[in-house]
């Protein structure tokens, strides 16, 4: 049987999707020789030119484990999916859903894995033309995500459109995939029958381990000494808004221990600048916080410098976050607020750090006490993302749906 993932507009080789998407398929036939996996990425031209050697890259690395890559290349601008707005849709669907048809008939695929509400709303009109099972797996909520990042407004015709879709998808896919606990009462809430199937973001367990070599290096050719150090670990803007952290920064002035604030970026200067930019207006100095960037294969040796990592929002939403899985794989508690929502139901579940808002009374106790307990709930950490989190934990659960829709081994 042959599963396609579908992905739209989104840089597969690089970044977050390289966990969440490609590492997790190699993983996928590792204990299973059920199903074929055939990788369907629509990919601006421009991207297809400019980073060629990349996705090759890509391509050999997947056929390593016999997992296919189809390259659909489209007219938009690299700009991931948050622009299509409402009159954009039209050229969305016959930039997308015909050449997924044709690839469905070519290759045979018994259903479309799709990743985000936009191949979503491809694979569910081909299945609507060709009767293909397909899985709903968004990731994020895609019209309040936009919000956030304010590429539209809850007022916009686009935000509606895409609640009403999303409703769409929900009635349309043999199966939803929400993130965590509260993604889950969002779609239940969206769509009362709801075939769902609760999966997280994955790590891999295997390389985010602990090392003191490193913790040593990094702190010293960035200059952390021997302070506690708080780490935020992403990119910045939109749904990471600085000034939230700076708020955050500036409460935590009452800690009496020499501490820091170790901000692991993506390679940006945007984001380095927008950081630096949101902290100066808040009055917080450069001496109180460090910036680094970190290619994908070092962020492990960086983390490995840290004591606590940060996760907080300025609005609600129901995300876990890869960085979040990532820290925990780590040994590092973890300070989230109660806007993170499926991040806090895990804290607040295995006593996994602190779910701090900024109005909480006792704010710096709670700190300093998990600061004192660190060690042993770092080891609870790591023990919680091996056995919930891991790339085999989340294959494995992905390898249950396939059977349950495909009839496989769960079923034969």
């Amino acid at each position: 049987m042959k599963v396609g993932y579908i992905i739209f507009n989104e840089a597969f080789w690089r970044g977050v999707l390289w966990t969440q998407a490609i590492e997790l398929l190699k993983t996928m036939p590792a204990s299973s020789t059920q199903y074929k996996l055939v990788v369907v990425s629509f990919v601006p031209l421009l991207n297809c030119m400019l980073d060629w050697s990349e996705i090759r890259g890509v391509q050999r690395y997947l056929s390593e484990s016999d997992i296919g890559l189809l390259l659909v290349p489209t007219p938009f601008l690299f700009s991931r999916y948050c622009h299509i707005r409402w009159f954009l849709l039209p050229v969305f669907i016959l930039t997308t859903v015909p050449p997924l048809a044709l690839i469905v008939l070519l290759w045979r695929l018994d259903l479309l894995h799709a990743r985000a509400y936009p191949a979503s709303l491809a694979a569910s009109i081909v299945k609507k033309l060709l009767g293909t099972k397909f899985i709903f797996d968004p990731r994020s909520q895609f019209p309040e995500e936009n919000v956030t990042a304010r590429n539209w407004s809850r007022d916009s015709l686009t935000y509606k459109i895409w609640k009403r879709l999303e409703r769409h998808l929900l009635a349309a896919s043999d199966c939803a995939v929400p993130i965590s606990a509260p993604f889950a009462q969002y779609f239940a809430a969206a769509y009362a029958h709801t075939r769902s199937s609760e999966i997280p973001n994955n790590v891999d367990t295997d390389k985010f381990v602990f090392s003191a070599a490193d913790r040593h290096s990094v702190r010293k050719e960035h200059g952390l000494g021997d302070k506690l150090v708080f780490v935020y670990l992403g990119s910045i803007g939109g749904w990471n808004d600085p000034r939230v952290y700076a708020d955050y920064m500036l409460k935590m002035r009452g800690l009496t221990m020499p501490y820091c604030f170790f901000f692991v970026l993506h390679r940006s200067k945007r984001a380095t600048k927008l950081l630096n930019s949101a902290f100066r207006a808040k009055g917080i100095s450069s001496r109180e916080y460090v910036v680094a960037h970190s290619p994908r294969d070092r962020v492990p040796s960086f983390l490995s410098a840290c004591d606590i990592g940060l996760q907080v929002m300025g609005s609600g939403d129901a995300r876990i976050g890869t960085k979040f899985v990532e820290y925990l794989a780590m040994g590092l508690p973890v300070i989230v607020n109660s806007n993170v929502q499926g991040a806090a139901e895990y804290v607040r579940r295995f006593d996994l750090g602190l779910v701090l808002d900024l109005d909480a009374d006792d704010f710096l106790n709670q700190v300093e006490d998990l600061i004192r307990r660190r060690a042993e709930i770092g080891e609870r950490c790591r023990a919680v993302a091996a056995e919930r989190f891991s790339n085999q934990v989340v294959a494995a659960k992905y390898r249950t749906i396939y059977d349950e829709l495909l009839g496989g081994p769960a079923h034969a």
